[in-house]
């Protein structure tokens, strides 16, 4: 008896092992240091001890980077975000479904390259797409993530919400998914991307940013959802990724009513043209529109400039705006967005 119930404790040990380093192993591959809500109290306080005494220390012993980090820009890229007509507020370009899209410039006074992307996905795509993310199989990966860092010492959450991994290797609704965004973005930054099934080709791929990773975030009103100030690729502060995400898409699929700072993203270190208040750029497209950016400048560093938050939602304000046809049973997600990535090679 004592033996059985020394190998049934150790099945169950291994089992929450498993289960953990699974959780952690998806966590890893969205570029994040997280541990999912769940696994404690939901206590924030409760979270961030227990996540502190499992042995992520992380943010405690931090580790400065030695060299630089330099990315090379591929030339459709570069000429995409920096040789754009400053005078010209919008721009036409053709879609893999021979769309033509329209792209207009976020104005600010540091002139970073902060663009919307409108109608990426029209009425009918819109409802497809929003439909797939119903799909149980889509959302039995979707974790519920707390991520805390420590700040001068105190314990500070840096985001909640629930999140989905999108990769070519996943289930096949997965695919479908980015299949249904991929062809509907700019040709020139995402034509023949789906080579990161095999990273052995990457380097011979004539696309010199193939698809990195992506994920599906939703956020609740009523769960205080949110996702602090970060930079989607570099933090000097940590060792560096293995794959650096040269620039941005964010797709938003469903988007909460009200003001901008209701649910918007927020670029904290820019700001914008003509005010006197000197106010951060925040924007928040309709659903079906993108914004896109790039993570790294010109000459390939870092750029903290394209550093950004979601805003909360305020609870008294969480309907959101949806189609007619949109009956999808997860109602209680006033904002779902896809995050894209697309690899940029170290020099």
């Amino acid at each position: 008896n004592k033996k059985y119930k020394r190998n049934k404790n150790d099945r169950k040990k291994k089992q929450r092992k498993s289960n953990k380093s699974t959780v952690d192993a998806m966590a890893l591959k969205i570029g994040l240091n997280v541990v999912p809500a769940s696994h404690y109290s939901s206590n924030i306080k409760n979270n961030t001890t227990a996540r502190l005494e499992h042995g992520n220390t992380n943010k405690t012993k931090k580790k400065k980077t030695k060299a630089p980090i330099i990315i090379l820009w591929g030339r459709k890229a570069k000429e995409f975000f920096w040789k754009n007509d400053p005078n010209s507020l919008k721009k036409k370009f053709i879609c893999e479904t021979g769309r033509q899209l329209t792209m207009k410039q976020i104005t600010n006074d540091q002139n970073f390259p902060l663009f919307q992307i409108e109608n990426v996905l029209d009425h009918a795509t819109l409802d497809r797409a929003q439909s797939l993310l119903a799909d149980r199989n889509v959302m039995k990966y979707a974790e519920e993530l707390e991520q805390h860092e420590l700040v001068d010492g105190k314990v500070k959450a840096l985001r909640r919400s629930f999140v989905s991994q999108l990769s070519y290797q996943n289930d096949d609704i997965s695919r479908q998914i980015l299949d249904l965004v991929m062809t509907n973005l700019p040709i020139d930054l995402v034509e023949r991307t789906k080579q990161n099934e095999s990273k052995d080709n990457d380097l011979e791929s004539d696309h010199p940013h193939p698809y990195e990773d992506g994920s599906i975030v939703y956020y609740r009103a009523t769960g205080n959802d949110f996702y602090d100030t970060h930079h989607d690729s570099y933090d000097p502060n940590e060792t560096p990724r293995t794959h650096q995400r040269a620039y941005t898409i964010l797709l938003y699929l469903r988007v909460p009513l009200g003001s901008p700072t209701n649910g918007g993203t927020e670029f904290p270190r820019l700001t914008t043209l003509s005010s006197s208040s000197n106010k951060a750029v925040v924007v928040k497209p309709i659903a079906g529109d993108a914004l896109l950016w790039p993570n790294f400048n010109i000459e390939g560093n870092p750029c903290m400039q394209s550093v950004h938050r979601a805003l909360p939602m305020q609870t008294a304000n969480n309907k959101y705006h949806k189609n007619q046809d949109d009956s999808n049973d997860h109602d209680e997600m006033s904002k779902i967005v896809i995050n894209l990535w697309f690899e940029g090679r170290m020099s």
